[in-house]
């Protein structure tokens, strides 16, 4: 509760749009207190982590910050006493911040003194503090119940002796694996929401201490591990080194010279680099000569810079196949992507995990318009069941189209407890977080989005034929705007759309956008809509949610999964319930606002660091 104002200042200070009103804040705190409900839970409970941890209170910290800190200091020196004049100096003289309006003020040598009244913040409202203070209370006196210095797993620590390292668990359990091998190729900041995914398994195995990242080497036909340039290349974020509003800044004579100078310090940089920086340079929105004239040159002297780097790297180790690997657990993050190299060796490990995002090509899904693609992961799933392995899902429905699908099938030696459950991250999100662009803003002209790949089964069709109704009854809808790229059998929407050439003014087909440009949309359209005939994961509506944004979804038990009881859900061919329900959001601004509240009320995004916690349990309750 002290922290909520001054929270919501430093938050304000990073932004870049003025959300400084009574309503931003709201969300704010209630977003706050989540992410403290979820922090506390994690470090209350038994299941968690093995880390001992110290439980330092605030209170207690600057009531009796002597004695609280002389504590401290000889816990983790217990063979050493303490310095009473170098402690006493410290606490006097460390500094004092504060953010109002912001502007951030430093206050030196101000000492260790209570925090602000938080009663005469500009938008104190009572019940909703109380309401805050009600929400997170329980988990504060959960948290004070524990001993100050204990280890999670309920051994309580001798203040007086020196911490000891938590037992490493790798002694007791299978050694974790993760394949790397087709991402090294893509590792790029890619934009599709499997990728996106892929990218964040390889990013938290590199990061985590307890997972070995391993790749499959042609040359020694065995996996190896990974050399220093191939972890930084599948570590780097996106717009590593410099920003793309730190290029353009640049100003555009100077701007392929910056470029360059960038790849030749940091040849690992995301290709999307390589794009800002030629539409700038050449003055162009990526579609003329000189654009791709820029950002072919760039890319190539990039690629140049990654061979070289790589090259040294490779040329100074000598690479070994992994002895113990067949011991360990291999995690695949693609159940598809498992196919490139041989087979018999990606097999070889006994234990093996497959995460899948992409059920909808099973036969017994809504048809596709690629056999060869159903053919593809038909056999390719059958294989990885029939092995033995356990793979993971986003959904429910996801695994409820699998058990149809195995019991169709009629799979020999495959069983249900092969098939595992995770909550996939909201990675959009918390990228818009890390660049202050969650807030909700308004566009120059209102429209509706829809998120998702055009294809026969995402249904545009019913979205055109429900503005061609409105247009008939003369009905004045927003403008839609609908994002993701092309895919196959879309001949029914192109001649529809070409027979009432009047829909184009109204439906805009914006193709694959970037996550930036992906963002601002989330965070300024009206609402959304996905009318799916088939899904196996809702990944777009459950990104529309995490933003805030109301959205309309179809029966589809994927979509109605993802909005958890909270949004309004129609047949996917009722034209007429379409159109009603789309006017009646677009001009009445209560149901709009009520279905916002809704969301900030009941919805939590999943953090990335849950997810992964959910994956690593799942395969270490399997094997």
């Amino acid at each position: 509760m002290p922290s909520i104002a001054s929270d919501f200042e430093l938050y304000l200070r990073r932004s870049n749009r003025n959300n400084d009103t009574a309503v931003d804040f709201r969300r704010f705190a209630t977003e706050s207190a989540k992410n403290y409900l979820r922090f506390m839970e994690r470090w209350s409970s038994a299941a968690a982590t093995n880390t001992t941890f110290v439980r330092l209170s605030y209170e207690r910290l600057i009531g009796s910050p002597e004695e609280t800190l002389r504590t401290l200091v000889t816990l983790f020196s217990p063979s050493r006493p303490c310095d009473e004049r170098k402690l006493a100096s410290s606490i006097q003289a460390v500094a004092q911040t504060t953010v109002k309006d912001r502007v951030e003020v430093v206050d030196s040598a101000s000492g260790v003194h209570g925090g602000r009244d938080f009663r005469s913040f500009r938008f104190y409202d009572e019940a909703l503090f109380q309401s805050l203070d009600q929400l997170t209370k329980p988990a504060y006196e959960k948290m004070a119940a524990l001993p100050w210095v204990t280890r999670i797993d309920g051994e309580t620590i001798d203040p007086g002796a020196p911490l000891a390292p938590a037992p490493d668990r790798r002694e007791t359990s299978r050694q974790l694996f993760v394949d790397t091998t087709g991402m090294l190729e893509i590792a790029d900041d890619v934009q599709t929401d499997p990728s996106r995914f892929q990218t964040f398994v390889m990013r938290r195995a590199v990061e985590d201490p307890d997972i070995e990242v391993v790749c499959y080497d042609r040359q020694i036909q065995a996996f190896r591990n990974l050399v220093h340039s191939e972890k930084l290349l599948l570590a780097m974020g996106p717009l590593s080194g410099l920003t793309a509003k730190q290029l353009i800044n640049t100003g555009k004579p100077a701007l392929t010279f910056t470029a360059l100078r960038l790849a030749i310090k940091n040849p690992l940089i995301a290709k999307v680099i390589d794009r800002q920086s030629a539409a700038t340079a050449a003055s162009t929105n990526f579609t003329n000569a000189g654009y791709v004239y820029v950002k072919n040159t760039l890319r190539v002297f990039r690629y140049y810079r990654r061979a070289l780097e790589m090259n040294k790297a490779l040329a100074a180790t000598k690479f070994a196949a992994i002895d113990d690997l067949k011991n360990g657990i291999l995690l695949m993050p693609d159940i598809m992507a498992a196919g490139q190299p041989d087979f018999d060796a990606m097999a070889a490990p006994k234990r093996r995990v497959y995460i899948c995002n992409d059920l909808i090509p099973l036969p017994n899904t809504e048809p596709t318009s690629d056999p060869s693609h159903e053919q593809q992961t038909v056999s390719r799933l059958t294989i990885r069941l029939e092995s033995g392995a356990l793979v993971l899902y986003p959904s429910d429905t996801s695994r409820a189209i699998l058990q149809e699908w195995i019991d169709r099938s009629g799979s020999p030696g495959v069983r249900i407890e092969q098939i595992g459950r995770f909550r996939p991250p909201s990675l959009l999100f918390e990228k818009a977080q890390s660049y202050s662009r969650v807030s909700r803003f308004k566009p120059n002209e209102p429209f509706i989005l829809c998120p998702s790949t055009i294809e026969p089964r995402k249904n545009h069709h019913l979205l055109a034929r429900v503005w061609k109704q409105a247009h008939d009854q003369c009905v004045a809808l927003p403008k839609l705007i609908c994002v993701g790229k092309l895919g196959h059998g879309v001949d029914e929407l192109r001649n529809f759309l070409n027979a009432h050439p009047y829909l184009r003014e109204r439906i805009e087909f914006r193709g694959p956008v970037n996550d930036f440009e992906l963002i601002d949309l989330y965070r300024s359209a009206l609402f959304a809509v996905v009318p799916s005939l088939a899904d196996d994961w809702g990944d777009g509506v459950c990104e529309c949610l995490d933003f805030w944004m109301p959205v309309i979804v179809s029966t589809a038990p994927a979509l109605r999964e993802a909005v958890q009881g909270l949004m309004p859900i129609i047949e996917p061919n009722d034209v007429d319930g379409w159109l009603a329900q789309i006017r009646r959001l677009s001009e009445n601004t209560n149901d709009l606002a009520a279905l916002q509240d809704a969301i900030v009320s009941h919805y939590q995004p999943i953090e990335s660091q849950e997810s992964w916690n959910t994956i690593k349990k799942a395969i270490a309750d399997y094997y």
